[in-house]
């Protein structure tokens, strides 16, 4: 099944490397802060598909800031995809952090997260690994959610 797609957004912080599809005809490219995506109303995107990006943020605040701006931009129904580093073994916590090895942000700290924004959580794979990947997806109706969450942590 293909699925038509009519407009592209690629989010970059001044990245040179998007340059080189800046040229395709349905391809909007916008510079963000890094940090949120304030350029984009409530509920504007279907899908957001992230790689290869918060594994190198050096904080899980600013990770967390990230997704729960991701998911404010999702539409209702929309799926979000996305790649953290999810390494929480005690000899990885110890080492000092760049943007290489970047902060953690593990598949529970992306459950609990979930549950906070009232997220379906679809799937988590590739747990304790660099390549923790997990896909939400907001629910159709968004009713006051209030402490109660849509899917439990089970820890």
């Amino acid at each position: 099944m293909q699925i038509p797609i009519h407009r592209n957004y690629g989010i970059t912080e001044n990245d040179p490397w998007s340059g080189k599809f800046r040229k395709e005809r349905n391809v909007t490219f916008t510079e963000t802060n890094g940090v949120d995506f304030h350029n984009f109303q409530d509920e504007f995107f279907d899908f957001i598909f992230s790689t290869y990006v918060y594994q190198h943020v050096l904080s899980s605040n600013v990770i967390e800031a990230n997704l729960t701006d991701a998911y404010r931009v999702l539409k209702p129904g929309g799926v979000f995809k996305s790649q953290t580093n999810g390494v929480t073994n005690e000899e990885f916590r110890l080492i000092t952090k760049d943007t290489w090895t970047g902060d953690t942000f593990s598949e529970i700290a992306v459950r609990s997260l979930a549950v906070k924004l009232g997220a379906q959580m679809l799937s988590v794979l590739g747990s304790d690994t660099q390549y923790c990947w997990s896909v939400w997806r907001k629910a159709l109706s968004s009713p006051s959610r209030k402490g109660i969450p849509s899917i439990k942590n089970h820890e």
